[in-house]
């Protein structure tokens, strides 16, 4: 009788906004490191012409940075929900001890 074998578990990062998963092992660590938030696009910009075929492509010159979407009234309850996670994220990083009040101190000062 053949044996059943046990299905591979793959961990994967779960993103703490909107849920998207990523599997850990293919995740660059690295690059999550380098990413700079004064510059990082939160919002893009995307458009597919009539008859293009594939994904929709970014609009180059028209992606958003964090300090940018907090200045255009179209975004605010974006911003608000935002605003609101992040504080929650923050609070229960603190909890979990995955934060701890001394990598904060010297970001409001």
């Amino acid at each position: 009788m053949a044996t059943k074998k046990e299905p591979r578990k793959i961990d994967y990062l779960v993103c703490a906004f909107c849920g998207k998963t990523t599997p850990i092992e293919v995740l660059n660590i690295e690059k999550l490191k380098d990413i700079d938030p004064i510059t990082w696009k939160l919002i893009q910009i995307r458009a597919r012409g009539e008859g293009q075929r594939g994904g929709f492509p970014v609009i180059r010159g028209e992606s958003l940075t964090m300090r940018q979407v907090v200045r255009k009234k179209e975004y605010k309850t974006l911003v608000e929900a935002l605003r609101f996670r992040l504080t929650e994220l923050i609070s229960g990083a603190l909890d979990s001890k995955l934060l701890r009040e001394e990598d904060l101190r010297g970001l409001i000062e």
